[in-house]
């Protein structure tokens, strides 16, 4: 199967190796000396006379196509910022849509942007995009993706005129980074979205059978003479907690403060500091019950986290979540305690000191990323039968760095160099990983050539060093109607991330082919057409063994009234060998001979004020009744442009699915596994409404269940892999209930400036006791002992450059 699919292709490849002609767009800014009022109306003197970007060509639906409504944007910039001044015409002002959302979120609205690229390469650069009703968007953007998080301080505003609406904005140049040269080398493209037709434009064409977005950017011309500032911002904050939970009578308060420090050490590096950070405001993890052998991942929610770390990201290497996570001994904290002794106090979470950052690129295009973070001594309490307390040490003062070197080559190519080290003094424990990674494409930037190297070491006192090591190598065409890759990937049985980074599972090799096709044009009853085939064989590292492989299909379609709808299917025709579920080194499970799946979704038109989206699916396996099947639905409703409502459940039946019950306590020879049933049932509600602009309160409540029901008997596993009848007997079944609420009221009453206040509410109750009924689960949930948490926290921006023009 591998072997006709590589040739394939390669033969893919060689027929479609299509040429074509870049078109590069420019226009030129003109200096101006009196900056314009932002008011969204462009009647100073200084938006007449100048260079008008217009003639916007589609890129959804019809990409390349005239767009249907003219747009017509100037650019201007002095010592101090950069403007933009936007006349977005409208043959039907009042169908012009003007939904309301927090920042950072389009919602149902018109909006316009920009997307600037100061160092010219396109390879990394800025977006600034604010919708009809004024709402801000900005991120940071390379030519592979967006990154949502990154905040800047900029001032726009926007009006609705009788031929269209108008955007106007200001960008300071202690917004971006940019070369200290007397003649700047921008690039730029315009964006523009009809909410009601959902109509995408740009001003320079991107073809959206070519890789990556801001590569396809035009040309700004005319900027010159301009100095980069002094890039020294400060946001001091202050909070205050007050919290009730069921492990103490009391309620409990505190205060905290500290700052977020911003400081340009040139042109083109930043230095990002958070110091006695508190992140206690974060939207709570939605937790569940894992029934696997790898780690539960959760996403970054902490905004220092998320911003600005495109640099670390790059090779994967990097879990920001391992800073403050879950002291290293805090499960076994049960191993400290003597006869009568109890747990009073055991952290969930270590609390951070502090945390910085440099990053930045040169005017060579090498990028450098420095990431240091310390976090406290975490310690248990535990009282013996008289309640006399002691304090262990459930996690020692650790040192968390990262040093990054990412070197652009010609194409949008680029090297890097990575590298990750964790430090705990007291444990005299280090955890090194070093990576690199290099990118070829050719010049039409139609083929790839992608290796990348990684080598894992721990060092200790107590055991000898350990080394580890993975490597990946894939080539592939990534431009035009057909696409394709071909990749070989190791990890080797020693090699481990997750110190820093995170990594579910080791030991095994891959071989994948995946191959594309995509029709970008309408044509039919079709917007656009994306279909793909994605295959893996996969085998263990050590011993050199067949595992498992599959076959993987996925047809999706935009039809032209809006609504979207995809099917899926994959096989395993040779079953599985699953060496992590034993949970015991060189020991394996047959899960299954061959195994099936099909399933789908479909969306609806979410221009209207009712957006459903339903995907269903159902796999099986060889052993009779051995299957499962899933529904998700999710209802999005906009009463008004400020009100909002977001519904989801999702409903997962499992049966008889082998799964890990117990390894022998005296024995790791002796496995015990079971058949279960499991049943997993998520509701998650949210509302959402909107003041203004400035502020708006945010409601999401979530509640969780799984039940899992073992069927009689167990079974101890066999060498080779199967399972025969075993008289253990003994409870594993669950029944794990979480219920969160999170409700936010936000109000940013100046530029990065912002007050919110937080209420949480969580209950967490495990039994081994099946309540079948979903709404007993509930009920009974709802009156278990919860936490509840309020909280107030006020963050001022302050900027240098401005205090000192005051």
């Amino acid at each position: 199967m591998v072997r006709y699919a590589t040739i394939l292709v390669f033969l893919v490849f060689s027929i479609f190796n299509l040429s074509a002609q870049d078109s590069i767009k420019s226009v030129r800014a003109v200096r101006i000396t009196d900056p314009p009022k932002i008011d969204g109306v462009l009647d100073d003197e200084v938006w007449k006379n100048v260079p008008v970007a217009k003639d916007f060509v589609q890129f959804w639906p019809d990409n390349g196509a005239i767009a249907w409504q003219q747009s017509e944007v100037k650019f201007l910039y002095d010592n101090t910022a950069f403007y933009v001044g936007a006349m977005l015409y409208d043959t039907s002002t009042d169908s012009i849509l003007t939904g309301l959302s927090e920042r950072d979120n389009i919602n149902n609205a018109d909006y316009m942007g920009i997307y600037l690229d100061p160092q010219g390469n396109g390879m990394n650069g800025y977006g600034f995009f604010v919708t009809s009703s004024g709402i801000q968007v900005d991120m940071k953007v390379n030519q592979y993706y967006e990154d949502g998080s990154w905040d800047a301080v900029w001032t726009s505003e926007t009006s609705i005129t009788d031929s269209g609406w108008v955007a106007e904005i200001k960008i300071p140049y202690t917004a971006i980074r940019f070369p200290n040269t007397d003649e700047q080398n921008w690039k730029i493209n315009v964006w523009r979205n009809i909410m009601r037709y959902r109509q995408n434009t740009n001003w320079n064409f991107i073809d959206r059978e070519k890789d990556g977005l801001l590569p396809q950017s035009g040309k700004l011309l005319g900027i010159e003479g301009i100095k980069p500032p002094l890039r020294l911002s400060f946001s001091p904050y202050i909070s205050g907690y007050v919290e009730k939970n069921p492990e103490n009578k009391k309620m409990g308060e505190r205060v905290n403060g500290g700052m977020d420090i911003k400081l340009g050490l040139n042109e083109s590096f930043t230095l990002d500091m958070t110091l006695i950070p508190d992140f206690g405001q974060v939207q709570s993890d939605d937790k569940i019950l894992n029934l696997s052998p790898y780690e539960t991942y959760y996403s970054e929610k902490r905004p220092f986290f998320n911003e600005g770390t495109e640099l670390f990201n790059k090779l994967g290497l990097f879990h920001s979540r391992r800073v403050g996570g879950t002291p290293v001994r805090h499960d076994n904290v049960e191993d400290y305690l003597n006869d009568k002794d109890s747990v009073i106090y055991n952290p969930g979470e270590t609390r951070m000191i502090n945390a910085s950052k440099i990053s930045g690129r040169t005017k060579n295009g090498l990028g450098i990323g420095v990431f240091n973070a310390m976090t406290r001594e975490a310690r248990a309490i535990i009282a013996d039968s008289n309640g006399v307390k002691r304090s262990v040490i459930t996690q020692p003062f650790t040192n968390y760095n990262m040093v990054v070197l990412d070197q652009d080559l010609k194409n949008n190519s680029y090297l890097n160099i990575s590298n990750t080290n964790l430090y705990r003094p007291k444990d005299r424990y280090s955890a090194n990983v070093t990576g690199s990674e290099l990118v070829i494409k050719n010049k039409s930037k139609k083929f790839k050539v992608q290796a990348r190297g990684i080598l894992s070491q721990k060092y200790s006192d107590t055991l000898k060093p350990e080394f580890g090591h993975s490597y990946y190598l894939g080539a592939g065409k990534i431009s035009g109607k057909f696409q394709g890759n071909i990749s070989y990937r190791v990890l080797s049985d020693t090699y481990d991330i997750n110190e820093m980074g995170y990594m579910g599972k080791n030991n095994y090799t891959e071989t994948n082919i995946f191959i594309q096709f995509e029709k970008n044009k309408p044509f039919w009853i079709l917007n656009s057409l994306h279909t793909h085939i994605d295959m893996y064989l996969e085998s263990l590292y050590k011993p050199s063994v067949f595992t498992s492989s599959c076959a993987y299909y996925n047809l999706s379609v935009t039809f032209k009234n809006l609504y979207s709808a995809a099917i899926n299917a994959s096989i395993y025709p040779s079953g599985e060998k699953d060496y992590d579920e034993p949970r015991v080194d060189e020991r394996f499970v047959n899960t299954f001979k061959k195994q099936y799946h099909i399933g789908g979704w479909v969306n609806t038109d979410s221009r209207k004020k009712l957006t459903l989206f339903y995907n269903p699916g159902i796999q099986w396996r060889d052993e009779p009744g051995d299957y499962e099947y899933w529904q998700y639905w999710s209802v999005n409703y906009r009463i008004s442009d400020k009100l909002s409502c977001y519904y989801s459940t999702e409903l997962v039946k499992t049966f008889k699915e082998i799964g890990w019950v117990k390894t022998n306590d005296n024995d790791n020879s002796i496995i015990y596994f079971g058949r279960r049933d499991v049943r997993t049932i998520s509701n998650n509600l949210s509302a959402k409404y909107i003041f203004n602009k400035s502020s708006y309160i945010n409601l999401r409540i979530r509640h969780y269940n799984q039940n899992v029901e073992y069927n009689a008997p167990f079974y101890e596993l066999l060498p080779n892999g199967n399972l025969e009848n075993s008289n253990y007997s003994d409870n594993h079944n669950q029944c794990y209930n979480v219920f969160n609420v999170d409700m936010q009221y936000a109000w940013r009453f100046a530029p990065g400036s912002e007050i919110s206040v937080v209420w949480k509410n969580v209950i967490e109750r495990d039994q081994d006791i099946i309540l079948p009924s979903y709404f007993e689960n509930l009920d009974k949930t709802i009156g278990y002992p919860q936490t509840n948490s309020l909280s107030v926290k006020l963050i001022y921006y302050l900027d240098y450059m401005y205090l000192i023009r005051k």
